[in-house]
């Protein structure tokens, strides 16, 4: 069966509003050159909304997994994991 490429846009929407983790880091991460976040900022500002809202957040293992699958990653001595290029947009 071929996939329209009517259906493939709706698959692709369906895909991105369920993917809250995707949504959550788009709302919250921004490009900055030169920067670093740490992921556990980051972790502290997702388990607190994810919390308000009433959900039961993802562990901190498979938090960094995801961070690991969209950016770059590495470890920094004074700061522990970080996003290279980025930093916390703090609503």
């Amino acid at each position: 069966m071929d996939v329209t490429e009517r259906m493939q846009a709706a698959l692709d929407e369906y895909r991105a509003e369920c993917d809250s983790i995707g949504n959550f880091f788009t709302e919250h991460i921004i490009p900055a050159e030169g920067q670093k976040l740490q992921t556990s900022a980051l972790y502290a500002e997702y388990t607190a909304q994810t919390k308000a809202s009433g959900n039961r957040p993802m562990s901190v293992q498979q938090f960094v997994g995801e961070v690991k699958k969209r950016y770059s990653v590495g470890r920094d001595y004074k700061l522990g994991t970080v996003i290279y290029g980025a930093k916390l947009l703090t609503l």
